[in-house]
């Protein structure tokens, strides 16, 4: 092999991912750095700006009540939304583990939505729990319940949040469906044998086989709880 197809054999591989390196430096990195510089800066949109140091750190820490307020409530979120997402997201890969008729439609159906974009889902959201014209408050007037203030009310706005944040939880299905599919049959197959039930099967067989997979959906769901901003914003 001579020299210059050495160097386009290991050059080829970062030839596939250079798009994903791209995306990653120019719209994460980047972007991550700039705000680190930024915040030692009091940097107006429009204007000079002017270094501070950790001014701006000491204000939020000691004089803005309201990041302690923004902090409470977004740990609230993440307490109540982590461990729904995941318990949704494994109940639904469960179900599309099964070999049934029409299983590879249902996972399509329970994907989609995880690759809508979050400004259409806060939108969409946005008319479901309207308080005067939306869906789910009119569905709760047929069977006689008055439906509470989603958007308005304090109490319920991180409820709102919370459902409407559940709808993408198809990317954490996906990956529990994989890890799942991964088990050798032969474990059930031994279990039904020794007469385990099905919950026995999934207590003593399932849940430890897929627990790495558990912990890393639970960093991810929790890193992306702390990170949720479009449907709050909208």
């Amino acid at each position: 092999m001579s020299k210059k197809s050495k160097v386009m054999e290991k050059l080829t591989p970062y030839l596939f991912i250079s798009p994903w390196l791209i995306g990653f430096f120019a719209f994460t990195a980047g972007p991550l750095a700039l705000s680190l510089v930024m915040s030692f800066y009091d940097w107006p949109v429009i204007g000079e700006s002017t270094f501070v140091g950790l001014g701006n750190y000491i204000r939020m820490f000691t004089q803005d009540p309201q990041f302690w307020n923004s902090l409470g409530l977004t740990l609230k979120f993440a307490v109540i939304f982590v461990p729904l997402n995941m318990i949704i997201a494994l109940v639904l890969a469960m179900l599309i583990a099964t070999n049934v008729k029409g299983s590879n439609l249902f996972r399509v159906i329970f994907y989609i939505p995880s690759v809508v974009s979050g400004v259409a889902v806060a939108i969409i959201w946005g008319w479901i729990l309207d308080s005067n014209n939306g869906i789910l408050n009119y569905i709760l007037s047929l069977v006689g319940i008055d439906g509470p203030l989603w958007l308005q009310d304090p109490k319920w706005a991180i409820v709102a949040i919370v459902i409407a944040s559940a709808w993408g939880v198809g990317n954490m299905m996906l990956i529990f469906y994989t890890d799942i599919k991964s088990i050798p049959s032969s474990y059930y197959e031994a279990a039904v044998i020794d007469g385990a039930t099905p919950l026995q099967q999934f207590f003593k067989i399932t849940i430890p086989i897929i627990t790495p997979t558990i912990l890393f959906n639970l960093v991810t769901s929790t890193i992306s709880a702390l990170q949720q901003l479009t449907l709050v914003i909208l």
